[in-house]
């Protein structure tokens, strides 16, 4: 599963599913955001930093840690997550593949050109979400559009299954990821490769 942000503590933060929870520097990963929780742990790696402003640089920000200070702590973390998931969110453009608008042909060029062992698609509520891996787009299908056009949705699954994309469905997807992304869901097969 890919990670969206970093936290760097030495306090326990557990059930986060999409968080790279490390206890040193040496573990981050870079080009996402981070926190940093705890005060002498701030001030041991951003010596420099404002005890008054929670961003450190771009990307990366701080907070007290719970035995410090728990009220700002509970107040960071959320806000944290959030613009985290926001961020990711803005990342990913999402385009509904209108299948009233196409012919055959073009729906069957469509589906070569985007269903390879590289993809990742998710169905959700009669919705398959397609990502191609290395791409910045998750494209959506509507099952019942399909099914409305007379196209065998199961010769479709069968399809994506054949070209060995991997399909996932509801119960493959962490409750966190699903609570986080719920009205973005689109964003689920980019999480998931």
């Amino acid at each position: 599963m890919r990670k969206i942000a970093n936290i760097l503590t030495k306090n326990v933060v557990s059930g986060e599913t999409v968080y790279n929870i490390v206890s040193d520097g040496d573990n981050l990963i870079s080009g996402i955001p981070t926190l940093v929780v705890g005060n002498s742990l701030v001030k041991e790696i951003y010596p420099d930093y404002n005890i008054i402003d929670w961003q450190i640089k771009d990307d990366v920000f701080w907070t007290f840690g719970p035995r410090e200070r728990r009220e700002r702590f509970e107040k960071d973390l959320p806000k944290f997550k959030k613009m985290s998931a926001e961020k990711i969110c803005k990342k990913i453009q999402y385009h509904y593949y209108n299948l009233f608008l196409k012919d055959k042909t073009e729906i069957n060029k469509f589906l070569k050109d985007i269903v390879s062992e590289d993809t990742i698609i998710y169905i959700y509520n009669n919705m398959c979400y397609i990502y191609e891996s290395g791409t910045s787009i998750v494209e959506g299908i509507s099952l019942t559009d399909a099914e409305y056009l007379d196209c065998d949705t199961k010769k479709l699954l069968s399809y994506f299954y054949k070209h060995k994309a991997k399909v996932l469905t509801s119960k493959d997807i962490p409750i966190d990821v699903k609570i986080m992304f719920q009205n973005n869901i689109y964003i689920i097969p980019y999480i998931c490769s």
